[in-house]
């Protein structure tokens, strides 16, 4: 259940900043490799990148970094 609220948590903040930033993602959970990469669109640069062990932790973190980089640039924009 845990698991299911860091996903539901990363895609309420995703969902609206990826509109409104134009943002694409990128995931990946397998016994190999566990990631979520964000992108924009216009320029192809990394805007978030985790990678981490636990799927939980690793949105979790990509929601709290994606958090930051829309408040840096909102205040860029002011």
């Amino acid at each position: 259940m845990e698991n299911k609220s860091a996903v539901k948590a990363f895609y309420e903040t995703y969902t609206p900043t990826a509109r409104r930033y134009g943002l694409r993602l990128s995931a990946k959970f397998s016994r190999r490799e566990n990631y979520v990469r964000v992108y924009s669109y216009a320029t192809g640069k990394t805007v978030v990148k985790v990678e981490d062990e636990d799927e939980q932790e690793c949105f979790r973190r990509a929601e709290e970094d994606l958090r930051h980089w829309q408040q840096r640039k909102e205040e860029k924009e002011n």
